[in-house]
């Protein structure tokens, strides 16, 4: 959407009288804007009165449009947001990233609010931050708290890293001041479109100034918006009009921004019935379900829709951790007189597992729905014990997928620190009735997706605090699964070898030209209790399937073999090592009598040839598992 160049003349001044003097204290692009700054100097108790006037556009004269005189007492003045945590910002490109934004934006909640920009808006317009530091003590508040955090535990003095990010806003200030184009390559952006002003910058502007200019421009572009639902509504228009996806990771981190805010969430999610509500609708944006609602903002439809086409990594991840702060704090999920807290806990759970915010990496939301239960699922009054607040979630989610990606997602966060013995117990329940990899992922997912997904649990469950010799068990039985899960969906023995994953069996077809390679041609040994039956380093040329006894699997630390597994009749054991030819990584020991199916490496390479034929896909995801596996050193060869 273009301005006319009618518009682009008008300008409004802020005025403010001191002494029965006026003078013009600052400007602004925007009325609103100017309306807003007029009222915060009100707080001055040296200002005795404002106004703001509009030059430009048809009339050739001053116009007044806001007038007021101080009432003699000052406005509560604007603080800073306390913050627990702020990226470490050296060089002057540090302080432009999204999550230094997103720190910024915390941070001047209060202020942007009042202002009705975003932290970008603020970043790289120079009039704004000219305006932000004429609050002396507001600014001078934000940095020595910036500066606390930063130096936290580095040994660097809090005062010598004031007087850096001092500094860094002068340079912050002039960069914006002496950028070139900006207005040009804005007329461009709301004339032509994104890609377009990616590809002008990309000719005409220095590789090291490019990141630079699109942002400023996209940040001149919504900041001719007056309130927050314009602002929306400019960025999905962009969105709309684009044709691929490289550049929409600009459009996401505004839209990040923007839901990220305070005044700003509240007119963007419009009407909603309560807090239970707002958060389910921000559940349902993070995954792209949203179900349109009467009376809810305007752009949250096509939000949606944008999703779809997209995804929004920036934009997901500060919806679902507003709804794990706001789950895991004390504000009633309903309202009085509405439906209860209990019920509407329920719902907004329902919500939150259909769009797979509590078990897919989302540990906040998970910690925040444990707290939350403690204090709602609860009929006496009194707040639960951890474990009954864990055993009623538990029970409230539908399937083995979302209880192991919930318990999975609890164990990296600070409750689930305090109820390790808790988590462990209740995961190795779930994974002693896991019989396939399907079990870990959601409803109808498909053979790439069951692989993707239960590798990803698998991934996560490394990455928590759980002590590791449990984390090795059971991300050994999640890589038994997925082994006996690609094997099965490439072909199944005649015989029912599935192995450790209990696949369905398949029925043999009656055409031996369809029929599968069975196991019954395979040689098989018996090994003694006490015997290796090959060690880590060894070069393998055979994989072996138990068909009966039990095989211990360790690995080597120092000078001590470290048991990681035990694995028993139906598991497979040494196939890393044909499939990508290296070493083996670990040992295997009978630990009782053992019966083995001998697996060649000729008859494995026979079998992923069909697997290639069959589904491209399927066989280099299986090339993608098996680095993965050697890349954490705890499974076996």
């Amino acid at each position: 959407m273009s301005t006319s160049p009618l518009d682009r003349q008008i300008r409004f001044d802020i005025h403010a009288s001191s002494g029965g003097r006026w003078s013009i204290h600052s400007s602004a692009n925007v009325r609103a804007q100017a309306i807003s700054k007029a009222k915060a100097l009100l707080g001055d108790r040296k200002i005795e009165a404002v106004k703001v006037t509009r030059e430009g556009g048809l009339s050739e004269t001053e116009e007044v449009v806001f007038e007021s005189k101080s009432k003699g007492g000052a406005e509560r003045p604007v603080t800073i947001t306390p913050v627990n945590e702020a990226p470490e910002c050296k060089e002057l490109e540090d302080f432009y990233g999204f999550e230094s934004r997103k720190t910024l934006g915390r941070l001047l909640r209060k202020y942007l609010d009042r202002e009705t920009i975003t932290a970008s808006e603020l970043l790289y317009g120079a009039g704004q931050l000219k305006g932000l530091c004429r609050d002396e003590d507001l600014i001078n508040k934000a940095i020595h708290s910036i500066a606390r955090i930063q130096t936290k535990g580095t040994g660097e003095k809090p005062h010598q890293r004031v007087e850096s990010l001092y500094d860094m806003v002068g340079r912050i200030t002039e960069r914006a001041e002496e950028a070139d184009n900006i207005d040009e390559f804005k007329q461009l952006l709301a004339s032509e479109g994104l890609e377009a002003l990616v590809a002008r910058i990309a000719d005409t502007a220095d590789e090291n100034e490019r990141e630079y200019l699109i942002h400023a421009a996209l940040a001149a572009y919504i900041g001719n918006a007056r309130d927050w639902e314009r602002k929306l509504d400019l960025v999905l228009e962009q969105a709309e009009n684009l044709t691929g996806d490289p550049a929409f990771v600009y459009l996401d981190e505004i839209i990040a921004e923007l839901f990220d805010g305070g005044g700003a969430l509240k007119e963007l999610l419009g009407h909603q019935r309560d807090l239970a509500d707002s958060l389910q609708t921000l559940a349902q944006l993070s995954a792209g379900t949203y179900q349109a609602k009467k009376r809810a903002g305007p752009g949250l439809k096509r939000l949606n829709a944008v999703r779809g086409r997209f995804g929004m990594p920036c934009t997901s991840g500060v919806m679902l951790d507003r709804v794990g702060r706001e789950m895991g704090g004390i504000q009633p999920l309903g309202k009085e007189g509405g439906r209860s807290e209990e019920d509407a806990f329920r719902e907004l759970l329902g919500d939150l597992v259909a769009s797979r915010s509590i078990s897919e990496g989302a540990g906040a939301v998970s910690e925040a729905v444990t707290l939350r239960a403690k204090t709602v699922l609860t009929g006496e009054g009194m707040d639960e014990s951890s474990e009954k607040a864990i055993d009623d979630v538990l029970a409230l989610l539908p399937t083995p997928a979302a209880r192991f990606g919930y318990l999975v997602d609890l164990g990296g966060t600070d409750f689930g620190d305090k109820n390790q013995s808790l988590l462990v117990a209740r995961l190795a329940a779930i994974v002693k009735n896991l019989k396939s990899a399907t079990d870990l992922v959601y409803a109808g997912a498909g053979n790439s997706d069951v692989i993707l997904a239960a590798a990803g649990v698998r991934d996560r469950l490394l990455s928590t605090h759980l002590p590791e010799e449990w984390r090795l068990r059971f991300a050994r039985k999640i890589y038994d699964l997925l082994v006996h899960y690609k094997a099965g969906e490439a072909t199944q023995t005649s015989d029912g070898d599935e192995g450790a994953a209990a696949e369905p069996k398949a029925k043999p077809s009656r055409k031996k030209k369809d029929a599968p390679v069975s196991s019954k041609g395979l040689s098989r040994k018996t090994v003694a209790a006490g015997k290796y039956i090959f060690r880590e380093g060894d070069t393998g040329d055979e994989a072996y399937l138990i068909k009966s006894g039990e095989v211990e699997i360790s690995r080597m630390s120092g000078d001590r073999d470290v048991p990681i597994a035990q694995v028993k009749e139906g598991s497979v054991i040494g196939e890393m090592a044909l499939i990508d030819s290296e070493p083996r990584m670990a040992s295997a020991r009978a630990t009782k009598k053992t019966v083995l199916t001998i697996i060649p490496k000729e008859d494995l390479k026979k079998r992923l040839k069909r697997l290639e034929a069959f589904d491209p896909v399927m066989h280099r995801l299986m090339g993608v598992m098996v680095q993965r596996m050697r890349n954490h050193p705890i499974i076996d060869a």
